[in-house]
């Protein structure tokens, strides 16, 4: 592993770590309150985290998953078909030993 492959890793990690915590915390608040200005901010916030992890080079396989796991959500109504999506996953996933 390259020194940038690692600073890449670590970019990601911690991007990574934000989502999770905007997600989390989303999640929390929705539960409270189902509609509210904060639940609105909070949504701002993990929208903003998941832009900044798919503008980030994937440093691994399993980020490309996450990412192709998350078009597949967004894709549903769209002219983005979530089949060619999951297809596209499920052959990294066999790729890498997970299917």
């Amino acid at each position: 592993m390259t020194s940038n492959d690692a600073a890449n890793l670590s970019i990601w990690d911690a991007a990574m770590q934000t989502y999770a915590e905007a997600t989390k915390a989303f999640a929390d608040q929705e539960a409270i309150t189902p509609s509210s200005f904060a639940l609105d901010d909070l949504c701002n916030a993990m929208t903003d985290a998941e832009d900044a992890l798919f503008r980030l080079d994937a440093p691994h396989l399993r980020a490309i998953l996450w990412k192709l796991d998350r078009l597949e959500v967004d894709a549903n109504g769209s002219s983005l078909s979530p089949d060619h999506i999951r297809q596209v996953s499920t052959d990294i996933r066999r790729l890498i030993g997970e299917a």
